[in-house]
């Protein structure tokens, strides 16, 4: 019985160490356009090592549009991306895109037009 133990508590010990050495996860965030104020966070999180405390390993990729974010996400090339939930419907309506909507990043559109203030549009 005592060896039955000591067998299994060597197993144990040796998987768990096997575990604490895996490699950090991989993951692949693609943005939706090119980085700005609005990314800052994921670059500060990289930075400050928020990531790999948690054992995964971010690799973040301009974006080039949402659409492409979106297509990205559904052909394998990223794991996550940010987009507009618009262009997720849209692409899932056309293709029939693999991909979900996780959560929202900013609670109102960030989009907007800028005239200068001597403009007759008001």
């Amino acid at each position: 019985m005592r060896r039955t133990t000591t067998i299994a508590l060597c197993g144990f010990a040796i998987g768990a160490s096997a575990q604490m050495a895996a490699a950090a996860d991989a993951v692949d965030f693609q943005l939706d356009w090119t980085p700005g104020g609005i990314s800052a966070a994921y670059y500060l999180g990289v930075e400050q090592g928020c990531f790999t405390d948690q054992d995964i390993d971010v690799t973040i990729s301009r974006g080039y549009g949402a659409a492409d974010a979106v297509t990205k996400v559904a052909t394998g090339v990223a794991d996550f991306s940010v987009t507009d939930l618009g262009v997720i419907i849209g692409t899932i309506a056309e293709s029939d895109a693999p991909v979900k909507a996780i959560m929202p990043i900013v609670s109102q559109s960030p989009m907007a037009i800028a005239v200068m203030a001597d403009s007759e549009i008001t």
